[in-house]
């Protein structure tokens, strides 16, 4: 790693060193943590983004003429995206695809849409999901934007170099334990309804009205990200294995053919035991098991799983039933954490928003990744995602530990709910993160860390700055 690398590195390391102690210090009810900035906004020059092309599609299918049955009326976005992903353009069941319409959709927004098939997507619960994204992007805006003093240097041209050293004016936030409630449920309600999978679809039928229109794809491809995150955070859906535990069965049989006292008869019922166990093994195990394992009857559950863009894992936790025939109590199903499942929501929507929102590629194994083959790290930038990682590894850690215990000393006295403090330092930490993760991002690969920037000027390294949140 060369002096300037390492130089960076080491001030990221300190800055949230010191945000630790800012935070121990701070009342019990605020904290104030450091972040790093976008080093491409505080030069001039900065290149505009090339323009999105609107998606070259077919002439729709002819079924997009009609009308709906529930108002009589043209078809609306959530109808006709329902058509598009269920293949049902005439109205049956189709599982071609009428002139190419929906592979050249699928092509133009780089997913497939399988996965959305045959979901009960319904108007309210993408309202619903509509509201809850509107929501947490003013969250983090709240969080991320810079002081309006600063905020020149954002999109049209940045502040001048000279300027750069100059120390940003502190932003202080303030959140409500009520509005935070609120938006927890929100997030679970959008959840338990298919909320994500309804968004998408509807945004999907919007870009079929608009005929393929840039924006309009822009904001689908942003939706069917979030639905595919949730998609694999709930392991799409396969959750579930049974089990038969049939050794307490095999040892009370075996235990009854130790009473009888006639050697060879004995020698003959254990052996009739055991080859009627293997038996009605082999019929009903859905996988080899070994004397001592329990039978599985039943396996659908899926290994696959949220990874982040940086390569953690998140996932919900499978149910396993088991079946114990000597029990009073027969079948029995395995505990679910269900307070991990709130601050995972959490997580899984803000890294969608964030990922969606930047160009921060993501490591082989992260769902970002397997989704989107463009937004694939390269082996060529290992060096630069070790460092974006870290960066994103330490804020997430310093904001964790800052923001937790400024949350549970002013709130969780009057809160009592563990739950709603870990959704809370969740939502900061991750959206910090983000921030973190394209601030380093653009340092390392794009403005360069001691290079030059578009316009051929000297790049910057991060600065930081401070922000302090309050909780009421």
């Amino acid at each position: 790693m060369d002096a300037t690398m390492r130089k960076f590195t080491q001030s990221l390391f300190s800055a949230s060193f010191l945000a630790i102690l800012s935070g121990c210090v701070s009342g019990v009810n605020s904290a104030s943590v450091i972040i790093p900035d976008d080093p491409c906004i505080l030069v001039d020059g900065r290149a505009a983004p090339p323009p999105r092309a609107d998606l070259s599609l077919p002439p729709q299918p002819a079924a997009f003429a009609g009308r709906s049955a529930a108002s009589g009326q043209g078809l609306s976005d959530l109808e006709r995206g329902r058509m598009i992903v269920n293949g049902t353009f005439d109205g049956g069941r189709a599982d071609g695809d009428q002139s190419g319409y929906r592979t050249a959709l699928e092509t133009g927004l780089g997913t497939n849409f399988d996965e959305l098939r045959d979901i009960p997507v319904t108007e309210d619960s993408a309202d619903h999901a509509e509201e809850v994204i509107r929501e947490l992007n003013t969250f983090r805006a709240k969080l991320l934007d810079r002081p309006d003093s600063a905020a020149a240097g954002v999109g049209g041209g940045g502040r001048a170099a000279s300027n750069a050293a100059a120390k940003p004016e502190v932003k202080e936030i303030t959140f409500k334990r009520s509005e935070w409630k609120e938006m927890n449920e929100k997030i679970a309600n959008s959840s338990t309804e298919l909320g994500w999978a309804s968004a998408a679809v509807r945004q999907i039928g919007a870009v079929a009205n608009a005929n393929g229109r840039a924006d309009v794809a822009e904001t689908a491809k942003k939706r069917l990200l979030i639905a595919d995150y949730m998609l694999a955070y709930f392991r799409h859906g396969k959750l579930l294995t049974v089990d038969f535990n049939d050794i307490p069965l095999k040892a009370n049989a075996d235990a009854e053919a130790d009473k009888i006292k006639a050697a060879d008869v004995r020698k003959a019922v254990k052996d009739a035991f055991s080859d009627a166990f293997k038996a009605y093994r082999a019929q009903l195990c859905t996988k080899a098991t070994t004397d001592g394992q329990p039978c599985q009857l039943l396996d659908y559950s899926s290994a696959e799983t949220f990874v982040t863009r940086s390569g953690a894992t998140y996932a919900f936790s499978k149910v396993t039933g088991t079946i114990d025939l000597t029990k009073s109590y027969p079948l029995v199903l395995s505990e679910i954490d269900w307070k991990a499942g709130p601050p995972d929501l959490i997580r899984v929507t803000l890294e969608a928003l964030g990922d969606e929102t930047s160009d921060v590629p993501g490591v082989a194994s992260s769902t970002l990744c397997k989704l989107r083959a463009d937004r694939c790290a390269t082996a060529a930038a290992d060096r630069k995602m070790e460092i974006v990682n870290r960066a994103g590894d330490v804020t997430e850690a310093s904001t964790t530990s800052i923001a937790g215990a400024a949350i549970r000393g002013g709130w969780i006295i009057s809160l009592n709910n563990e739950v709603l403090a870990d959704t809370m330092t969740v939502a900061i930490a991750v959206s910090l993160r983000k921030a973190a993760e394209v601030a380093m991002w653009r340092a390392v690969d794009q403005c360069g860390l001691g290079g030059r920037n578009a316009a051929g000027e000297a790049g910057n390294s991060p600065s930081f700055r401070k922000i302090t949140l309050k909780f009421e």
